[in-house]
Protein backbone atom coordinates (compact mmCIF):
# COMPACT_ATOMS: atom_id res chain seq x y z
CA UNK A 1 0.00 0.00 0.00
CA UNK A 2 1.34 3.49 -1.08
CA UNK A 3 2.19 6.19 1.43
CA UNK A 4 1.31 8.83 -0.12
CA UNK A 5 -1.46 10.88 0.79
CA UNK A 6 -4.63 10.27 -0.73
CA UNK A 7 -5.11 13.46 -3.04
CA UNK A 8 -1.68 12.30 -4.53
CA UNK A 9 -2.70 8.87 -5.10
CA UNK A 10 -5.46 10.58 -7.29
CA UNK A 11 -3.31 12.87 -8.99
CA UNK A 12 -0.98 10.45 -10.36
CA UNK A 13 -3.92 7.97 -11.28
CA UNK A 14 -4.46 10.57 -13.95
CA UNK A 15 -0.92 9.93 -15.82
CA UNK A 16 -1.30 9.23 -19.17
CA UNK A 17 -5.03 9.88 -19.32
CA UNK A 18 -6.54 13.11 -20.95
CA UNK A 19 -8.76 16.57 -19.88
CA UNK A 20 -10.98 17.69 -21.99
CA UNK A 21 -13.43 20.69 -21.26
CA UNK A 22 -14.29 21.75 -24.25
CA UNK A 23 -11.63 24.95 -24.76
CA UNK A 24 -8.62 22.50 -23.93
CA UNK A 25 -7.28 19.12 -24.42
CA UNK A 26 -4.53 18.18 -22.11
CA UNK A 27 -2.83 14.72 -21.68
CA UNK A 28 -0.71 14.42 -18.27
CA UNK A 29 2.83 13.42 -18.87
CA UNK A 30 4.31 13.10 -15.23
CA UNK A 31 4.17 14.43 -11.86
CA UNK A 32 6.35 17.85 -10.99
CA UNK A 33 5.80 17.96 -6.87
CA UNK A 34 3.14 17.01 -4.48
CA UNK A 35 2.67 19.76 -1.34
CA UNK A 36 -0.01 19.68 1.78
CA UNK A 37 -3.10 20.55 -0.30
CA UNK A 38 -2.21 19.61 -4.09
CA UNK A 39 -0.24 18.30 -6.77
CA UNK A 40 1.68 19.13 -9.72
CA UNK A 41 1.40 17.48 -13.08
CA UNK A 42 3.31 18.11 -16.14
CA UNK A 43 0.90 17.93 -19.45
CA UNK A 44 0.99 17.92 -22.90
CA UNK A 45 -1.80 20.40 -24.86
CA UNK A 46 -3.43 18.45 -27.44
CA UNK A 47 -5.54 20.05 -30.65
CA UNK A 48 -8.96 18.73 -31.40
CA UNK A 49 -7.82 15.86 -33.20
CA UNK A 50 -5.92 14.73 -29.80
CA UNK A 51 -2.47 15.14 -31.24
CA UNK A 52 0.11 17.15 -29.84
CA UNK A 53 1.09 20.23 -30.06
CA UNK A 54 4.37 20.45 -28.12
CA UNK A 55 2.93 22.99 -25.59
CA UNK A 56 3.83 22.28 -21.81
CA UNK A 57 1.44 23.35 -18.97
CA UNK A 58 1.71 22.81 -14.97
CA UNK A 59 -1.89 21.74 -13.94
CA UNK A 60 -2.02 21.80 -10.24
CA UNK A 61 -4.79 19.13 -8.92
CA UNK A 62 -6.92 20.35 -5.89
CA UNK A 63 -8.82 17.79 -4.24
CA UNK A 64 -12.63 18.81 -3.83
CA UNK A 65 -13.48 15.54 -1.12
CA UNK A 66 -12.34 15.65 2.60
CA UNK A 67 -12.16 19.27 3.64
CA UNK A 68 -13.43 21.29 5.98
CA UNK A 69 -15.28 24.92 4.99
CA UNK A 70 -11.75 26.61 6.24
CA UNK A 71 -9.78 24.78 3.56
CA UNK A 72 -12.01 24.84 0.99
CA UNK A 73 -12.25 28.46 1.37
CA UNK A 74 -8.28 28.62 0.90
CA UNK A 75 -8.91 26.83 -2.34
CA UNK A 76 -11.20 29.56 -3.27
CA UNK A 77 -9.03 32.01 -2.56
CA UNK A 78 -5.84 31.07 -3.90
CA UNK A 79 -7.53 30.64 -7.03
CA UNK A 80 -9.08 34.17 -6.75
CA UNK A 81 -6.20 35.89 -5.76
CA UNK A 82 -3.55 33.95 -8.37
CA UNK A 83 -5.65 34.59 -11.39
CA UNK A 84 -6.18 38.30 -10.00
CA UNK A 85 -2.24 38.76 -9.81
CA UNK A 86 -0.92 36.42 -13.08
CA UNK A 87 -1.05 39.50 -15.02
CA UNK A 88 2.38 40.51 -13.95
CA UNK A 89 5.60 39.17 -16.49
CA UNK A 90 7.36 37.82 -13.12
CA UNK A 91 4.37 35.91 -11.82
CA UNK A 92 3.30 32.23 -13.14
CA UNK A 93 0.32 32.49 -15.56
CA UNK A 94 -3.23 31.13 -14.83
CA UNK A 95 -4.51 29.55 -18.17
CA UNK A 96 -7.73 28.06 -17.13
CA UNK A 97 -9.56 26.95 -14.34
CA UNK A 98 -11.50 23.39 -15.20
CA UNK A 99 -13.65 22.63 -11.99
CA UNK A 100 -14.20 18.30 -12.31
CA UNK A 101 -16.84 16.71 -9.25
CA UNK A 102 -13.54 15.38 -7.77
CA UNK A 103 -10.98 17.69 -8.58
CA UNK A 104 -10.20 21.06 -9.43
CA UNK A 105 -7.48 21.87 -12.13
CA UNK A 106 -5.39 24.92 -12.41
CA UNK A 107 -3.48 25.05 -16.09
CA UNK A 108 -0.86 27.53 -15.01
CA UNK A 109 2.51 28.27 -16.89
CA UNK A 110 5.40 25.77 -17.27
CA UNK A 111 9.41 26.87 -16.29
CA UNK A 112 11.28 24.41 -17.90
CA UNK A 113 14.38 24.98 -15.76
CA UNK A 114 12.21 24.72 -12.27
CA UNK A 115 12.62 26.33 -8.99
CA UNK A 116 14.64 28.49 -7.58
CA UNK A 117 15.83 26.16 -4.79
CA UNK A 118 17.44 23.77 -6.91
CA UNK A 119 19.04 26.41 -9.35
CA UNK A 120 20.60 27.48 -5.58
CA UNK A 121 21.66 24.36 -3.80
CA UNK A 122 22.16 21.38 -7.26
CA UNK A 123 23.49 23.83 -9.68
CA UNK A 124 24.87 26.88 -7.51
CA UNK A 125 24.08 29.25 -10.49
CA UNK A 126 24.44 32.84 -8.55
CA UNK A 127 28.25 32.14 -6.93
CA UNK A 128 29.98 34.95 -7.58
CA UNK A 129 27.33 36.23 -10.08
CA UNK A 130 26.49 39.47 -8.77
CA UNK A 131 24.86 40.54 -11.47
CA UNK A 132 22.67 37.92 -11.72
CA UNK A 133 22.05 37.73 -8.58
CA UNK A 134 20.65 41.57 -8.81
CA UNK A 135 18.29 40.77 -11.40
CA UNK A 136 16.75 38.26 -9.92
CA UNK A 137 15.99 39.04 -6.85
CA UNK A 138 14.91 42.82 -8.34
CA UNK A 139 12.22 40.29 -10.28
CA UNK A 140 11.36 38.75 -7.33
CA UNK A 141 10.88 42.10 -5.54
CA UNK A 142 8.94 43.33 -8.38
CA UNK A 143 6.50 40.40 -8.31
CA UNK A 144 5.94 40.85 -4.40
CA UNK A 145 5.38 44.29 -4.79
CA UNK A 146 2.72 43.75 -7.82
CA UNK A 147 0.74 41.89 -5.48
CA UNK A 148 1.30 44.15 -2.46
CA UNK A 149 -0.47 47.16 -4.54
CA UNK A 150 -3.12 44.74 -5.47
CA UNK A 151 -3.69 43.76 -1.50
CA UNK A 152 -2.69 40.32 -2.02
CA UNK A 153 0.13 39.14 0.44
CA UNK A 154 2.13 35.90 -0.10
CA UNK A 155 2.96 35.03 3.45
CA UNK A 156 4.48 31.40 1.96
CA UNK A 157 8.10 33.32 -0.05
CA UNK A 158 10.76 30.99 0.08
CA UNK A 159 12.61 29.36 -3.32
CA UNK A 160 10.52 26.41 -3.27
CA UNK A 161 7.48 28.67 -4.70
CA UNK A 162 9.63 30.47 -6.89
CA UNK A 163 10.03 29.00 -10.82
CA UNK A 164 12.93 29.75 -13.08
CA UNK A 165 13.15 29.96 -16.76
CA UNK A 166 15.41 31.01 -19.20
CA UNK A 167 18.28 28.83 -17.33
CA UNK A 168 17.79 30.18 -14.39
CA UNK A 169 18.05 33.89 -15.21
CA UNK A 170 14.31 35.15 -15.16
CA UNK A 171 11.44 33.65 -12.53
CA UNK A 172 7.95 33.02 -11.43
CA UNK A 173 6.36 34.02 -8.32
CA UNK A 174 3.95 30.45 -7.98
CA UNK A 175 1.91 28.58 -5.36
CA UNK A 176 -0.59 31.32 -3.57
CA UNK A 177 -2.08 28.56 -1.78
CA UNK A 178 -1.33 30.49 1.89
CA UNK A 179 -2.21 34.18 -0.08
CA UNK A 180 -4.54 36.47 2.10
CA UNK A 181 -6.17 39.61 1.11
CA UNK A 182 -6.04 40.66 5.19
CA UNK A 183 -3.18 43.68 6.15
CA UNK A 184 -3.13 41.86 9.59
CA UNK A 185 -3.71 38.10 10.36
CA UNK A 186 -3.56 36.00 13.62
CA UNK A 187 -2.97 32.58 11.68
CA UNK A 188 0.33 32.41 13.54
CA UNK A 189 2.85 30.01 12.11
CA UNK A 190 1.35 30.30 8.34
CA UNK A 191 4.35 29.32 5.89
CA UNK A 192 7.79 27.84 6.19
CA UNK A 193 9.62 28.23 9.43
CA UNK A 194 13.24 29.03 7.70
CA UNK A 195 11.49 32.54 5.79
CA UNK A 196 9.02 32.91 8.98
CA UNK A 197 9.34 36.21 10.49
CA UNK A 198 9.42 35.90 14.14
CA UNK A 199 5.77 38.50 14.23
CA UNK A 200 4.32 35.59 12.38
CA UNK A 201 5.94 32.82 14.41
CA UNK A 202 4.53 34.92 17.54
CA UNK A 203 7.10 33.21 19.71
CA UNK A 204 7.93 37.39 21.16
CA UNK A 205 4.64 38.18 21.34
CA UNK A 206 3.08 35.01 22.66
CA UNK A 207 0.79 35.25 19.74
CA UNK A 208 -1.12 38.21 21.20
CA UNK A 209 -1.08 40.58 19.27
CA UNK A 210 -1.55 39.54 15.17
CA UNK A 211 1.14 40.39 12.88
CA UNK A 212 1.42 42.72 9.77
CA UNK A 213 1.32 40.16 6.33
CA UNK A 214 3.04 42.96 4.19
CA UNK A 215 6.20 43.16 6.67
CA UNK A 216 5.90 39.46 7.18
CA UNK A 217 6.97 39.44 3.04
CA UNK A 218 9.64 41.53 3.44
CA UNK A 219 11.37 39.62 5.97
CA UNK A 220 11.06 36.58 3.76
CA UNK A 221 12.79 38.65 1.03
CA UNK A 222 15.63 38.94 3.18
CA UNK A 223 15.97 35.37 3.62
CA UNK A 224 15.68 34.48 -0.11
CA UNK A 225 18.55 37.70 -0.18
CA UNK A 226 20.66 35.50 1.86
CA UNK A 227 19.81 32.12 0.15
CA UNK A 228 21.40 33.89 -3.11
CA UNK A 229 24.32 34.96 -1.66
CA UNK A 230 25.72 32.55 0.47
CA UNK A 231 23.51 29.32 -0.69
CA UNK A 232 22.39 28.73 2.80
CA UNK A 233 20.07 29.95 5.57
CA UNK A 234 20.97 32.35 7.99
CA UNK A 235 19.15 29.77 10.58
CA UNK A 236 16.50 27.60 11.53
CA UNK A 237 13.93 29.95 12.88
CA UNK A 238 13.63 33.31 13.77
CA UNK A 239 12.19 32.18 17.12
CA UNK A 240 14.50 32.69 20.88
CA UNK A 241 14.73 28.95 20.47
CA UNK A 242 17.38 29.39 17.70
CA UNK A 243 20.58 29.90 18.83
CA UNK A 244 21.96 31.45 16.09
CA UNK A 245 18.73 33.85 15.81
CA UNK A 246 19.07 34.59 19.45
CA UNK A 247 23.26 35.58 18.81
CA UNK A 248 21.88 37.82 16.10
CA UNK A 249 19.50 39.68 18.61
CA UNK A 250 22.51 40.07 20.89
CA UNK A 251 24.95 41.33 18.53
CA UNK A 252 23.19 42.93 15.25
CA UNK A 253 26.77 42.00 12.83
CA UNK A 254 26.38 38.29 14.53
CA UNK A 255 25.20 37.68 10.55
CA UNK A 256 28.88 39.33 9.14
CA UNK A 257 31.10 36.84 11.45
CA UNK A 258 29.17 33.28 9.86
CA UNK A 259 28.69 34.94 6.33
CA UNK A 260 31.01 35.68 3.44
CA UNK A 261 28.65 39.11 2.83
CA UNK A 262 29.84 42.42 2.14
CA UNK A 263 29.51 45.36 4.43
CA UNK A 264 26.50 47.10 2.19
CA UNK A 265 24.67 43.35 2.00
CA UNK A 266 24.97 43.51 5.87
CA UNK A 267 23.28 46.86 6.10
CA UNK A 268 20.36 45.41 3.79
CA UNK A 269 19.88 42.52 6.15
CA UNK A 270 19.80 44.67 8.78
CA UNK A 271 17.32 46.96 7.93
CA UNK A 272 15.04 43.80 6.66
CA UNK A 273 16.10 41.66 9.80
CA UNK A 274 13.77 44.49 12.15
CA UNK A 275 12.62 42.74 14.98
CA UNK A 276 9.64 45.79 15.21
CA UNK A 277 7.94 45.69 11.98
CA UNK A 278 7.52 49.49 11.82
CA UNK A 279 10.91 50.07 11.62
CA UNK A 280 11.15 46.87 8.45
CA UNK A 281 12.25 48.67 5.48
CA UNK A 282 9.89 48.91 2.81
CA UNK A 283 10.00 47.13 -0.58
CA UNK A 284 10.68 50.61 -2.47
CA UNK A 285 14.05 51.24 -0.10
CA UNK A 286 15.08 47.54 -0.47
CA UNK A 287 15.49 48.01 -4.33
CA UNK A 288 16.77 50.85 -4.21
CA UNK A 289 19.68 49.56 -2.08
CA UNK A 290 20.23 45.92 -3.82
CA UNK A 291 20.46 48.55 -6.94
CA UNK A 292 23.49 49.86 -5.40
CA UNK A 293 25.29 46.96 -4.04
CA UNK A 294 28.49 45.94 -6.35
CA UNK A 295 30.00 43.01 -4.35
CA UNK A 296 27.33 41.08 -2.47
CA UNK A 297 30.05 38.65 -0.95
CA UNK A 298 33.49 39.54 0.39
CA UNK A 299 36.33 39.47 -2.30
CA UNK A 300 39.53 37.23 -1.52
CA UNK A 301 41.64 39.69 -0.10
CA UNK A 302 38.68 40.59 2.30
CA UNK A 303 37.81 37.29 3.41
CA UNK A 304 41.64 36.39 4.36
CA UNK A 305 40.67 38.64 7.30
CA UNK A 306 37.26 37.87 7.45
CA UNK A 307 36.16 35.32 10.86
CA UNK A 308 37.26 32.05 10.80
CA UNK A 309 33.11 30.98 10.42
CA UNK A 310 32.90 32.93 7.27
CA UNK A 311 35.89 31.44 5.61
CA UNK A 312 35.06 28.06 6.60
CA UNK A 313 31.44 29.06 5.11
CA UNK A 314 32.96 30.45 2.10
CA UNK A 315 35.20 27.61 1.23
CA UNK A 316 32.23 24.51 1.53
CA UNK A 317 29.98 26.90 -0.85
CA UNK A 318 32.61 27.20 -3.34
CA UNK A 319 33.91 23.48 -2.97
CA UNK A 320 30.12 22.40 -3.41
CA UNK A 321 29.62 24.90 -6.65
CA UNK A 322 33.22 23.20 -7.64
CA UNK A 323 32.33 19.66 -7.61
CA UNK A 324 28.75 20.32 -9.05
CA UNK A 325 30.34 22.19 -12.19
CA UNK A 326 32.27 19.17 -12.94
CA UNK A 327 29.68 16.73 -12.30
CA UNK A 328 27.61 19.28 -14.95
CA UNK A 329 30.47 19.44 -17.16
CA UNK A 330 30.88 15.51 -17.35
CA UNK A 331 27.02 14.22 -17.71
CA UNK A 332 27.49 16.82 -20.66
CA UNK A 333 30.36 14.93 -22.14
CA UNK A 334 28.88 11.23 -21.56
CA UNK A 335 25.94 12.68 -23.46
CA UNK A 336 28.32 13.97 -25.98
CA UNK A 337 29.77 10.89 -26.46
CA UNK A 338 26.18 8.80 -26.40
CA UNK A 339 25.19 10.83 -29.17
CA UNK A 340 28.62 10.64 -31.12
CA UNK A 341 28.94 6.88 -31.21
CA UNK A 342 29.98 4.91 -33.93
CA UNK A 343 27.28 3.02 -35.78
CA UNK A 344 28.39 0.06 -37.02
CA UNK A 345 29.00 -0.45 -40.69
CA UNK A 346 25.78 -2.56 -42.43
CA UNK A 347 26.68 -5.90 -43.40
CA UNK A 348 27.79 -6.65 -46.89
CA UNK A 349 25.45 -7.40 -49.62
CA UNK A 350 23.90 -11.17 -50.68
CA UNK A 351 24.60 -12.07 -54.03
CA UNK A 352 21.20 -10.96 -54.86
CA UNK A 353 21.35 -7.93 -53.81
CA UNK A 354 24.86 -6.79 -55.77
CA UNK A 355 22.68 -6.56 -59.16
CA UNK A 356 22.68 -3.28 -61.47
CA UNK A 357 20.14 -0.65 -59.61
CA UNK A 358 16.84 -0.37 -60.40
CA UNK A 359 16.30 2.67 -62.66
CA UNK A 360 13.92 5.26 -62.25
CA UNK A 361 10.43 4.91 -64.15
CA UNK A 362 9.61 8.64 -65.33
CA UNK A 363 5.82 8.27 -66.52
CA UNK A 364 6.27 10.80 -69.52
CA UNK A 365 8.99 13.77 -70.33
CA UNK A 366 7.92 17.40 -70.20
CA UNK A 367 10.24 18.11 -73.73
CA UNK A 368 11.35 15.48 -75.77
CA UNK A 369 14.60 16.77 -75.97
CA UNK A 370 15.32 16.55 -72.00
CA UNK A 371 17.87 13.93 -71.02
CA UNK A 372 15.80 12.35 -68.10
CA UNK A 373 15.63 8.43 -67.82
CA UNK A 374 13.13 7.20 -69.85
CA UNK A 375 10.66 4.16 -68.53
CA UNK A 376 12.67 0.94 -70.02
CA UNK A 377 10.80 -0.62 -72.91
CA UNK A 378 8.80 -3.58 -72.22
CA UNK A 379 7.73 -5.83 -74.93
CA UNK A 380 4.54 -4.96 -76.59
CA UNK A 381 1.65 -7.24 -76.08
CA UNK A 382 0.30 -9.71 -78.71
CA UNK A 383 -2.49 -8.59 -81.22
CA UNK A 384 -5.71 -10.30 -80.26
CA UNK A 385 -8.32 -10.69 -82.89
CA UNK A 386 -11.27 -10.01 -81.01
CA UNK A 387 -13.51 -11.40 -83.77
CA UNK A 388 -13.39 -15.07 -82.91
CA UNK A 389 -14.99 -13.86 -79.50
CA UNK A 390 -17.71 -13.36 -81.50
CA UNK A 391 -18.17 -16.84 -82.42
CA UNK A 392 -17.85 -19.13 -79.87
CA UNK A 393 -17.69 -23.01 -80.11
CA UNK A 394 -20.91 -25.28 -79.61
CA UNK A 395 -20.38 -27.32 -76.07
CA UNK A 396 -22.05 -30.71 -76.48
CA UNK A 397 -23.93 -29.86 -73.31
CA UNK A 398 -25.14 -26.65 -75.03
CA UNK A 399 -28.73 -26.80 -76.86
CA UNK A 400 -30.06 -23.73 -78.87
CA UNK A 401 -32.99 -23.12 -80.46
CA UNK A 402 -34.17 -20.93 -83.53
CA UNK A 403 -36.96 -18.05 -82.78
CA UNK A 404 -38.21 -15.63 -84.70
CA UNK A 405 -37.19 -11.82 -84.35
CA UNK A 406 -39.61 -9.00 -84.82
CA UNK A 407 -39.40 -5.80 -84.95
CA UNK A 408 -39.91 -3.45 -81.76
CA UNK A 409 -43.14 -2.41 -83.54
CA UNK A 410 -44.50 -5.39 -84.49
CA UNK A 411 -46.87 -7.48 -82.47
CA UNK A 412 -46.33 -11.31 -80.30
CA UNK A 413 -48.69 -13.25 -83.04
CA UNK A 414 -46.87 -15.78 -85.46
CA UNK A 415 -49.20 -15.56 -87.82
CA UNK A 416 -48.36 -11.81 -88.98
CA UNK A 417 -44.98 -12.91 -89.34
CA UNK A 418 -42.99 -13.25 -92.60
CA UNK A 419 -41.66 -16.73 -91.52
CA UNK A 420 -37.89 -15.37 -91.99
CA UNK A 421 -35.58 -17.01 -89.83
CA UNK A 422 -31.68 -17.66 -89.00
CA UNK A 423 -29.32 -20.43 -87.21
CA UNK A 424 -26.51 -17.59 -86.90
CA UNK A 425 -24.53 -17.49 -84.06
CA UNK A 426 -25.95 -14.90 -81.63
CA UNK A 427 -23.49 -12.21 -80.43
CA UNK A 428 -24.12 -13.35 -76.72
CA UNK A 429 -22.55 -15.71 -75.08
CA UNK A 430 -24.25 -19.18 -74.21
CA UNK A 431 -24.17 -20.53 -70.26
CA UNK A 432 -23.70 -24.33 -70.22
CA UNK A 433 -27.23 -26.08 -70.00
CA UNK A 434 -27.69 -29.19 -67.20
CA UNK A 435 -29.65 -31.30 -69.66
CA UNK A 436 -27.25 -34.24 -71.28
CA UNK A 437 -26.54 -33.32 -75.19
CA UNK A 438 -29.43 -34.11 -77.64
CA UNK A 439 -29.09 -36.46 -80.46
CA UNK A 440 -28.75 -35.61 -84.46
CA UNK A 441 -32.23 -36.25 -85.48
CA UNK A 442 -33.31 -33.63 -82.67
CA UNK A 443 -31.49 -30.73 -83.92
CA UNK A 444 -33.26 -27.58 -84.72
CA UNK A 445 -34.23 -27.07 -88.80
CA UNK A 446 -32.43 -24.62 -90.73
CA UNK A 447 -34.06 -21.89 -92.08
CA UNK A 448 -33.40 -19.31 -95.03
CA UNK A 449 -33.41 -15.91 -93.82
CA UNK A 450 -32.62 -12.77 -94.86
CA UNK A 451 -30.93 -9.64 -93.54
CA UNK A 452 -32.81 -7.64 -90.22
CA UNK A 453 -33.09 -4.47 -90.32
CA UNK A 454 -30.46 -2.36 -87.35
CA UNK A 455 -33.56 -1.05 -86.44
CA UNK A 456 -34.76 -4.06 -84.09
CA UNK A 457 -35.31 -3.15 -80.68
CA UNK A 458 -33.17 -5.01 -77.55
CA UNK A 459 -35.75 -4.50 -75.41
CA UNK A 460 -36.63 -7.58 -73.00
CA UNK A 461 -40.07 -9.44 -73.60
CA UNK A 462 -41.96 -12.36 -71.76
CA UNK A 463 -43.73 -14.99 -74.64
CA UNK A 464 -44.86 -18.75 -73.72
CA UNK A 465 -44.10 -21.42 -75.88
CA UNK A 466 -48.01 -22.05 -76.67
CA UNK A 467 -47.85 -18.84 -78.20
CA UNK A 468 -46.23 -20.70 -81.49
CA UNK A 469 -48.37 -23.68 -81.59
CA UNK A 470 -50.30 -22.55 -84.90
CA UNK A 471 -48.26 -21.09 -87.92
CA UNK A 472 -46.06 -22.22 -90.89
CA UNK A 473 -44.95 -26.00 -90.25
CA UNK A 474 -41.46 -24.20 -89.78
CA UNK A 475 -42.66 -22.67 -86.78
CA UNK A 476 -44.56 -25.45 -85.64
CA UNK A 477 -41.61 -27.52 -85.96
CA UNK A 478 -39.73 -25.37 -83.91
CA UNK A 479 -42.44 -25.08 -81.34
CA UNK A 480 -41.87 -28.88 -81.03
CA UNK A 481 -38.41 -28.97 -80.01
CA UNK A 482 -39.46 -26.53 -77.29
CA UNK A 483 -41.74 -28.14 -75.61
CA UNK A 484 -39.61 -31.43 -75.95
CA UNK A 485 -37.19 -28.77 -74.09
CA UNK A 486 -39.08 -27.94 -71.55
CA UNK A 487 -41.12 -30.76 -70.58
CA UNK A 488 -43.55 -30.11 -67.74
CA UNK A 489 -42.31 -26.62 -67.37
CA UNK A 490 -44.13 -25.58 -70.25
CA UNK A 491 -45.92 -22.69 -68.57
CA UNK A 492 -42.88 -21.35 -67.38
CA UNK A 493 -42.20 -17.94 -68.66
CA UNK A 494 -39.08 -17.38 -70.55
CA UNK A 495 -37.32 -14.27 -71.41
CA UNK A 496 -36.82 -13.37 -74.85
CA UNK A 497 -34.41 -10.67 -76.02
CA UNK A 498 -35.04 -9.84 -79.52
CA UNK A 499 -31.41 -9.04 -81.52
CA UNK A 500 -30.98 -8.63 -85.32
CA UNK A 501 -30.89 -11.91 -85.99
CA UNK A 502 -32.44 -15.62 -84.87
CA UNK A 503 -31.77 -15.79 -81.25
CA UNK A 504 -30.33 -19.26 -79.76
CA UNK A 505 -32.32 -19.12 -76.33
CA UNK A 506 -30.53 -20.47 -72.72
CA UNK A 507 -33.27 -22.15 -71.19
CA UNK A 508 -31.97 -22.42 -67.91
CA UNK A 509 -30.28 -18.90 -67.35
CA UNK A 510 -33.64 -17.35 -69.53
CA UNK A 511 -35.32 -18.63 -66.82
CA UNK A 512 -36.57 -15.97 -63.93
Amino acid sequence: MSNFPQHVQQAQSLLQSTLDDGRIKLKFISTIGTGAYGTVLLAERLDDYYRPLGELYAVKCLPKYGLDDRQKAFQRREIALHGLASSHQNIATVHAIIDSPATIFVVLEYAQAGDLFSMITEQFKYIDNDELIKSVFLQIVDAVQHCHRLGIYHRDLKPENILCTAGGNNILLADFGLATSERRSGDFGCGSSFYMSPDCHGALTHRKVPYCTKRNDIWSLGVILVNLTCGRNPWKEASLTDETFSAYLREPDFLKTILPISDLTNYILKRIFTIDPIQRCSLDELKQRVMQVEKFTLTPSQLKHAHKAARQAAAATSSAAASAVANRIQQQQVDLQQQQMVVPPPPPPNAKELGSPKRPRVRQRANKNDKLPLTPPTTPPKEVNFQHLRRVERKPNLKKVAVPVESSDSSCNSNETDGSFTSKQPESLLTPLSTPPASPNDASPKFNSTTKSSAFSKLTQIFKPSRFHTGTPEQQAMNIDVESDFGDQIDQQIERVSYPSALAIDINGMTK
